[in-house]
């Protein structure tokens, strides 16, 4: 198979040498099957395979050429059908059965966090926030900020009165763990506050959710001279694209 030559990161396509450096950021082949996919759902789907896992599917000369609805199930079923034959080794002589999550905590929740993906391809919401309340369930740390700031993003965009309430309140309690390990202007950080301008607007707060966008303007306003300078164009995206869809749909409009 001819190898690619060209690679996305999150903040586009790049040669190596040129992409951010920091330890979140993974090069994804530019090739068609993964063209369709979000660079994050393609990024957690590779983590939880090593390279001759990935080879052995043939996905850009065997199944390049599906609906994007057609790729996203058959990764789906291959996250599950890794996990069920994972748990099934567990399964030996005579000792007490222990499920994956139990046996190999990291890998069933890389494989987990690339099963949310695939949900969120597939458009499956109710899904993927029920495999991230699995994880935080079985990680025994409701606490743990980066799981709670998944899930709670995926509550905010769900939208009802409950889940954004939720979502208030786990991204209020997270934040402060992002910016002291992070800082305020990290990806991340901005991201958690984000999600709480929208959790905070859905309940018509508008007020709060207006200091909330002056506060992540001014953040990004800041980035060029931030060692996050890389990623100031694509954080502007996301806060005029989410305050756009936020403003149509106003309470009382």
């Amino acid at each position: 198979m001819t190898q690619p030559t060209k690679f996305r990161y999150s903040t586009g396509v790049l040669e190596p040498k040129d992409a951010p450096k920091f330890d979140w950021e993974y090069p994804i082949p530019v090739i068609k099957f993964w063209n369709s996919f979000s660079y994050v759902s393609a990024k957690n789907f590779l983590l939880s395979f090593d390279k001759n896992e990935v080879s052995a599917l043939n996905l850009d000369t065997k199944h390049c050429d599906l609906s994007h609805k057609e790729k996203a199930n058959l990764l789906l079923d291959t996250v599950k059908g890794k996990i069920t034959s994972l748990d099934a080794s567990s399964k030996s002589g005579n000792a007490p059965y222990k499920p994956l999550w139990e046996t190999d905590f990291p890998t069933w929740q890389n494989l987990m966090q690339a099963a949310i993906c695939m949900y969120g391809e597939l458009g499956q919401l109710d899904e993927e926030i029920e495999a991230e309340e699995q994880i935080i369930l079985r990680r025994g740390d409701k606490g743990i900020a980066a799981q709670a700031h998944g899930l709670a993003e995926l509550l905010a965009k769900r939208g009802k009165q409950d889940d954004c309430e939720k979502a208030e309140d786990l991204e209020k309690k997270g934040l402060p763990w992002f910016d002291e390990h992070l800082g305020p202007d990290s990806p991340q950080a901005l991201s958690v506050r984000r999600v709480l301008l929208a959790a905070v607007w859905r309940q018509g707060k508008y007020d709060e959710a207006d200091k909330l966008k002056a506060e992540l303007t001014g953040l990004i306003d800041g980035l060029g001279k931030s060692k996050y300078s890389a990623y100031q164009d694509e954080e502007r995206q996301l806060l005029e694209g989410l305050v756009k869809g936020l403003e149509s749909k106003k309470k009382g409009n």
